[in-house]
């Protein structure tokens, strides 16, 4: 092992973790093998064995992925001419029916000339340096953007076996035994504020004692993470410049490549501040800097053997940015842990106390979209032009866009789209980090879009405000935690303007909330925290098994557990459950009435609204004397988070009056917007919170209190494996803005959780077509890419999920329109398993979706069907 490398040394220290921890665990098991039998003694190892090695698994594979997705492949700087060449791995869970990722693999390359520096000692307000600069920089991007499709097992376990296989495991017949020795008293609060247990494995049911979860997460995060890896670096070569290179893509792969060229002016000026009892000196600095920026963007999406769409961006953006950031020299301060080669095993360390930085730009954008059919010659020539930025020929041969009197139908080229767009962003984020071990950072960033859009049904002019709030950290041995929001307000200026006038049929604005969680090491409070929050959020209970917080004590740690309680609680035996990496999502979508009516809310019931939404009694907050007496209450505390705020801390109930003035400030403000415009950037401001998110959506649901909202939620763990459901289609869930952004910015870094309404089932039917067979029948609205299928079950144990796969439509089995198929035990895979799952007499619920691409699902359509 090489003890340079940061891998392979932090791989070493996890492995020395691990068997501590282990050494620890059995430490606290005196005696048991004198005290059970060897069957029970060689089950209970095996156990522990799988259960260490999922884990330590898991946590390798975090650490590796951490370590490989982002690194630099070659640096260096000659004469202050700077050059950088990065390559990076992202993956996003697409969090719909299929469970599919999106996969980007990126490489960058720049260089930054420093036209002018200059650097000087200066004594202004006690500072030690100033800095000057003025330079520019120069960039390529590469990006390659696929879709990972996880491949679904078919083997199919009717409830009544899954029942009798549960009931009949070894873990539940030793949790039985060993709950009937114990004491009542040993046993452990398992709950909060006094709410009922829900089972492991079941949504409703009676509280029991489960098993730890012992299993890794499936395939797809592994799949995604480290499939095909080699394209990460080979990508560039494989650019489509020809139809020959673009035809070795598979189906609705994206390749993009981006040249920049920027100039920006800057200056610093910062102080050394002398700690010599951890670090030699600790350095503050603040800067600012404005600059002007160019992109030219060329985009390329197969869409199969015949079709392929070229869209091609250009952008010129202005800025500022201003920053107030410190950093400790490094140190040997973890010397003496475990060293090799007279170096510490995490290296040399620093800290960053804090981390401060604003940033606000203005852009104006232009995209164009062509779309070939490749199978004739003038499309073929036309596109190897445009793959190399010379797009006169695309031009002559659409003649115009598509449907416009210019455009000539029978081209082989169309234009599809146009689209000038100015963009106003304004960001704030912060974070503390120490050297590579932990990080933390949070962050807030606003957009505002105004666009005029041209396609083939017409132009349309659309306004979008759009808040993105972060929260993140992560541990340099795999742990990390994720918590985005998302709060984006679409406006159809034209939609908008005929409902002024009485004429609109259809939403015009519209609130989408957005948010997801990721967990890389999940304990019981936190998963227990999770599901409430998701639940809480669409307002829809029993979604996920409520799962338990603690784990049942063995029979030799009762008596430690009861000495521990009354002496010293620290060394009570570790309770809690690991339910290792979990993720949910949720999206949730507000028509034009219910945002107006959030929006108009009368003064008097905003502060009875903010103390239900921040968790808080009414009249906490109701009257100005009640909101001194909570100053006065947290003023200690208010004192303390000013210092705390800057090294991304905070003293939490102290800070939720301040919040919830600021958001009464904003959403007064929102109120005396002078149009739509007005109204749609100021709810954006509105959201802007990067502390108190859920509170954000809570106080949304609490002023729309009782009324039905479309949403659609999933979640993710080993425990309870992967739930989703969507709620009523009340409102256009994904709004014609969403739509018609999604479609032209098809080469965007994120995840394809979408919906596509233009992609329903409707009409779905089971009848009998002999012994133990059936006819399956229903309607699509477009041809299908391939079908999502959906067995579930109304029992006892909630709803339980009997059969779930996707069938391809590789051999056109499947058209728009009415479709039929046999259901067979002696038929073809997986519709066989799906008949050996029905049993006679039993009502199910049977759901399909589908996909017209492979990309983007339409909503899951439900019928109820009874076997015969």
């Amino acid at each position: 092992m090489n003890p340079k490398n940061p891998l392979a040394m932090n791989f070493a220290l996890l492995l020395l973790i691990s068997c501590q921890a282990w050494e620890a665990r059995a430490a606290l098991s005196p005696g048991a093998p004198d005290q059970e039998t060897q069957e029970e003694f060689s089950g209970a190892i095996s156990d522990d064995l799988s259960r260490f090695g999922s884990r330590l698994g898991q946590r390798f594979s975090d650490v590796l992925f951490d370590h490989v997705s982002d690194f630099t492949i070659l640096r260096g700087d000659t004469g202050g001419f700077r050059y950088k060449v990065d390559a990076r791995r992202r993956i996003f869970d697409n969090h719909d029916l299929a469970n599919t990722w999106t996969v980007a693999d990126n490489i960058r390359i720049s260089a930054s000339i420093p036209l002018f520096t200059e650097e000087s000692d200066i004594n202004v307000l006690g500072a030690d340096f100033f800095n000057f600069s003025f330079g520019t920089h120069l960039g390529l991007e590469l990006l390659n953007i696929r879709q990972i499709t996880v491949p679904r097992s078919h083997g199919l376990e009717k409830i009544t076996e899954l029942k009798a296989r549960v009931e009949s495991s070894d873990w539940l017949k030793s949790v039985k035994k060993e709950d009937a020795k114990l004491p009542a008293e040993s046993l452990p609060p398992a709950l909060e504020n006094g709410e009922e247990e829900r089972d492991l494995l079941t949504p409703t049911g009676k509280s029991g004692p489960q098993p730890e979860a012992t299993l890794a997460f499936f395939d797809p995060l592994r799949r995604a993470r480290y499939g095909q890896f080699w394209k990460l670096l080979a990508f560039p070569v494989q650019l489509p410049l020809t139809v020959k290179r673009l035809e070795k893509l598979q189906n609705y792969e994206i390749m993009s490549y981006n040249l920049s060229g920027s100039v920006q002016v800057g200056a610093s000026v910062g102080w050394n501040l002398p700690l010599d009892q951890v670090f030699n000196s600790v350095t503050g600095e603040v800067s600012y800097s404005v600059y002007l920026r160019g992109d030219f963007r060329i985009s390329i999406m197969k869409e199969d053997e015949r079709y392929a769409r070229i869209k091609i961006t250009r952008s010129r953006t202005h800025g500022k940015s201003a920053g107030l950031n410190s950093r400790t020299d490094r140190a040997e301060y973890f010397e003496g842990a475990v060293v090799l080669n007279d170096r510490s095993l995490l290296g040399s360390t620093y800290l960053v106390p804090f981390r401060l930085r604003m940033d606000e730009s203005t852009s104006q954008a232009f995209d164009v979209g062509y779309r070939y059919d490749l199978s004739q010659p003038e499309a073929r020539k036309a596109y190897e032009l445009a793959a190399l930025g010379r797009f006169a020929y695309s031009d002559e041969l659409a003649g115009g866009l598509q449907g416009s009197p210019e455009a000539r139908p029978d081209s082989p080229v169309r234009k599809i789209f146009t689209r000038n767009q100015k963009i106003d962003t304004r960001a704030f984020s912060m974070g503390v980090a120490v050297s590579r071990i932990v990080k933390h950072g949070r962050g807030s960033t606003t957009s505002d879009w105004e666009a005029v859009v041209s396609l083939p049904d017409g132009t349309r002019r659309i306004v979008t405000s759009e808040t993105r709030n972060s929260d993140e950290w992560k541990a340099f041995w795999g742990i990390y935690e994720r918590i985005h929001h998302v709060f984006r307000v679409n406006v159809d200026l034209d939609l908008y303007r005929d409902g002024q006038l009485g004429n609109a049929a259809r939403d015009a604005l519209y609130l989408v909330i957005e948010g997801s969680i990721e967990d890389s090491d999940t304990r019981g409070k936190e998963m227990r925290k999770y599901i409430r929050s998701v639940e809480g959020a669409v307002g829809e209970r029993d979604l996920f098994p409520l799962l338990p917080v603690n784990r049942p004590l063995k029979p030799e740690e009762a008596e430690q557990y009861r000495a521990a309680a009354n002496e010293n609680a620290a060394l009570a035996p570790d309770l809690g459950v690991n339910y290792g990496y979990s993720t949910f999502y949720y999206r949730m979508t507000f028509g034009q009435d219910q945002v107006e009516r959030f929006v108009r809310t009368p003064r008097e019931k905003m502060w009875s609204a903010l103390e239900k939404a921040f968790g808080e009694k009414p009249g906490t907050w109701s009257t100005l004397a009640s909101r001194l007496r909570y100053d006065l209450a947290h003023a200690p505390q208010s004192l303390l988070n000013i210092p705390l705020y800057l090294f991304n801390l905070r003293i939490e109930d102290s800070t939720k009056l301040f919040h919830a003035r600021a958001l009464l400030k904003h959403w007064l403000w929102t109120q005396q917007a002078v149009d739509i415009r007005d109204t749609a950037e100021r709810l954006g401001e509105l959201f802007r919170d990067s502390v108190y998110n859920e509170e954000l959506v809570r106080l949304v649901k609490t002023v729309l209190e009782g009324e039905k909202v479309a949403y659609v939620v999933t979640g993710s763990n080993s425990a309870f494996g992967r739930v989703w459901k969507q709620g009523e289609h009340v409102v256009d869930f994904y709004p014609l803005p969403d739509r018609i952004n999604r479609d032209i910015d098809f080469d965007r870094e994120d995840s394809r959780s979408f919906g596509d309404d233009s992609s329903r089932v409707d009409g779905i039917f089971l009848t009998p077509n002999g012994a133990d067979s059936y006819e399956l029948g229903f309607s699509a609205t477009q041809k299908p890419w391939a079908i999502f299928v959906r067995l579930s079950e109304k029992t006892t144990w909630g709803q339980n999920t009997v059969a779930e796969f996707v069938v391809s439509n590789t051999e056109n089995e499947f058209q728009s329109g009415p479709n039929r198929v046999a259901v067979s035990p002696e038929g073809k895979e997986p519709w066989a398993a799906l008949a050996r799952a029905l049993q006679k007499n039993r009502n199910y619920e049977l759901g399909l979706a589908i996909t017209k691409d492979g990309q983007i699902w339409g909503p899951l359509n439900t019928a109820r069907i009874k076997a015969h």
